[in-house]
């Protein structure tokens, strides 16, 4: 991680009141902590060809594909990366999938979650963030996501939770002034 996301991430932490039970356990073979400031995330996976579809009619994802000149085969690939993520257990190997290329902001970035189901993979949270934090505090069973974003001095930071069928916001700390 760079400075910069150093920082945001100890004012993220502060700011919040989280503690180290948010941080990723220690020599943890999967990414908890994703950054708009990366390009890419730091374990990747392959995409599987069902995510992608959900992707492609993503309606952000639409949009930016219909000002490419390119075909859309040959540029859509690059614009996306994935790691894998366990949030209910290590038998569950859910997907995060963070907005690169031509679909990132400035300071800021999409983030997609997905599960695998028997139907193949749903999508339970898409959120446009500078960072999106994987804890691992559970609420029923399933780990608490935390997402923060900074502009100029001010913070905000959100927790979702999964309810058995999507993750919703339950905790948001508005824009707070960083000291």
């Amino acid at each position: 991680m760079g400075i910069q996301t150093g920082v945001f991430f100890l004012a993220l932490l502060s700011a919040s009141g989280a503690t180290a039970r948010h941080q990723a356990a220690p020599c943890s073979p999967e990414q908890a902590e994703f950054s708009a400031e990366d390009s890419k995330v730091e374990r990747p996976v392959g995409i599987p060809d069902d995510v992608l579809a959900i992707l492609r009619n993503d309606e952000d994802v639409r949009r930016t594909l219909e000002n490419e000149p390119w075909p859309v085969e040959r540029v859509f690939p690059t614009w996306f990366s994935a790691s894998v993520v366990h949030l209910d257990g290590p038998g569950e190997k859910d997907i995060v999938v963070m907005a690169t290329g031509q679909l990132r902001g400035a300071n800021i970035t999409t983030f997609w979650v997905f599960r695998p189901t028997s139907r193949g993979h749903e999508l339970i949270l898409k959120v446009a963030e500078h960072d999106l934090i994987v804890t691992n505090k559970r609420w029923k069973g399933h780990r608490i996501i935390e997402t923060g974003r900074v502009t100029g001095t001010l913070l905000r930071t959100a927790r979702y939770r999964f309810d058995g069928g999507q993750y919703q916001g339950f905790s948001d700390t508005g824009w707070k002034e960083i000291r």
